[in-house]
Order: C-alpha cells, then sequence, then structure tokens
C-alpha cells in the first residue's frame, strides 16, 4: 500500500471510530467536520466566502461532483484532505441527507432575509433621514412628561430601538437621492388594502397611498392587522378577485360585515 492509501485508510478508521463513539453516523461526522473547518478560517471575509459557497450548493444539482468542487475552492492542505475523504466515504443515501441539511441551512437564512435584511434594507434608507437616535430620545422625553412614563421603561425603548433599528442601520451606506419621499404613481390598476388594527402602518396610509394611483382602490379591513390576507376569506376573494381581472369591478362590501363588536360601559354593544 502507498502512503496515500494508508492515509485514507487511517482518516477513515479514525471517523469510523469517532462516529461510534458519539453514536452518530458519517454524515453527521462530515457535517461536524466541515463546521471545524469554517471555524478556522482565519479571517471573517474567508467565512463569508465559505459560507455562500455552502449555501449556493442548494441551487445547483445535488452531487459529489458539486460538494467536491466547493471543498477545493475553500480549503486546501490537510483540512481538505480530511474533508475529501470524508466526502468521498459517503454513499448516496448518505449524500442526499448531506444535501439536504444544506438546504436545511438554506430556509433558515432565508427566514432571516425575508425577515430582518431585506427590511432593513429599504428602512434603513428610507426611515434613517426622518428617524434618528436622537428623535428616539425626544419621544422618551415626552413620554415621561406628558404621559408619566418611568425613566426605566423609557430606557427600554430607546435600547430595544437601537438594537434592532439604528444600529443595524449602520450596515448600510446612505443613498439619497432627489424625490426620494415622493409618493409613487402609476396609471396603473392598484388594489390597496389596509387593516385597521395594523401595528406598523398607520390607517390613514392607506387613503393617503390610494389619492396618488389614478387606477388605485381602497378596502378597508376593520379587523385586519399587518398583512390583510390572512385575516379573513373576505380579503383572501378581495384579492383574488383582483388578480384574476385588475380591471375588473369587484364587490367588497364583505368587509364592512367585519367590523368588531365592543360591550360599552352601559351594558349595550357598539354595534
Amino acid at each position: 500500500m502507498n502512503d496515500a492509501l494508508i492515509e485514507t485508510a487511517l482518516t477513515r478508521l479514525e471517523a469510523d471510530r469517532a462516529a461510534a463513539t458519539r453514536g452518530a453516523g458519517l454524515v453527521d461526522e462530515f457535517d461536524a467536520a466541515l463546521l471545524a473547518a469554517a471555524r478556522a478560517l482565519p479571517d471573517q471575509e474567508g467565512r463569508v466566502a465559505f459560507a455562500s459557497d455552502y449555501l449556493r450548493l442548494r441551487s445547483g444539482e445535488p452531487s459529489r461532483a458539486a460538494l467536491a468542487a466547493m471543498l477545493s475552492r475553500q480549503f486546501t492542505g490537510d483540512t481538505l484532505a480530511r474533508l475529501e475523504t470524508l466526502a468521498q466515504m459517503l454513499n448516496d443515501d448518505q449524500m442526499a441527507q448531506v444535501f439536504a441539511r444544506i438546504g436545511a441551512d438554506n430556509s433558515a437564512l432565508d427566514r432571516v432575509l425575508l425577515e430582518g435584511f431585506q427590511t432593513d434594507m429599504f428602512a434603513c434608507q428610507e426611515d434613517m433621514d426622518i428617524n434618528s437616535p436622537a428623535g428616539a430620545a425626544a419621544v422618551s422625553a415626552r413620554l415621561q412628561s406628558e404621559y408619566g412614563w418611568p425613566k426605566s421603561l423609557t430606557d427600554i425603548y430607546e435600547s430595544s430601538l437601537n438594537a434592532t433599528f439604528f444600529d443595524l442601520c449602520k450596515e448600510f451606506s446612505p443613498q439619497p437621492r432627489p424625490g426620494f419621499h415622493d409618493p409613487v404613481t402609476a396609471p396603473i390598476p392598484t388594489l390597496v388594502l389596509q387593516g385597521a388594527f395594523d401595528t406598523q402602518t398607520a390607517p390613514s396610509w392607506g387613503a393617503l397611498m390610494v389619492s396618488s394611483l389614478p387606477k388605485g382602490r381602497l378596502v378597508f379591513l376593520p379587523e385586519s392587522g399587518h398583512g390583510t390576507l390572512p385575516f379573513s376569506q373576505c380579503a383572501k376573494d378581495i384579492g383574488s378577485a383582483f388578480l384574476e381581472n385588475p380591471e375588473a369591478p369587484f364587490d367588497a362590501s364583505c368587509a364592512e360585515a367585519l367590523t368588531p363588536a365592543f360591550l360599552l360601559p352601559d351594558g349595550t354593544w357598539s354595534r
């Protein structure tokens, strides 16, 4: 046996022994080795490059060749040799498990992008010239002086806003341009669904938006929060009707029946 074969055999024995000790399979062994190799990359730029390359595997055909190519692009020396050896030991079923995990990792990243990054990408441009940490501090002062909020509570408000918005926006370079806050207008059919219980968009903004849209139509949904479609079949039906034929009239009267009733102090209902 030559040295390469001996090294391969010893690597396999080491992997099998570790897997048996931990009660884990070869897929776990490869996963752990890949994670350790990624963490050992010497700088942030290298780790970001690996993460991008790793996550792109989902968009192509799952194959040994694709995995091997990614490994060779990101690692060298003994680290690459160990990862290649472990990858070669994977059977077809185990290779499928590896790509299934890559898909799961991508799904987690998709949620991060949809829930945070894409929102920040726009909000940090649109909002930062009308909002600021100084503005938040001014609101805190008003809450204390006019509404009796304790400073301990307004401190929580400010620190939370800084952590979830202002600090994150520092990562985006401002890209101001003329007319950035001018109302959007377009001569195409546009449906605006506005929820009365929306805590992120003022109820008045729906009408304001439609006012600059020549073919805009507003449907006000009394019981809906942010994102109206999930709240009622009425909203779903209106949305579907618009998508099927944007130019056609549709019946939005079902929205009127969604007005919530409240029990008043005199024991009667609001409707």
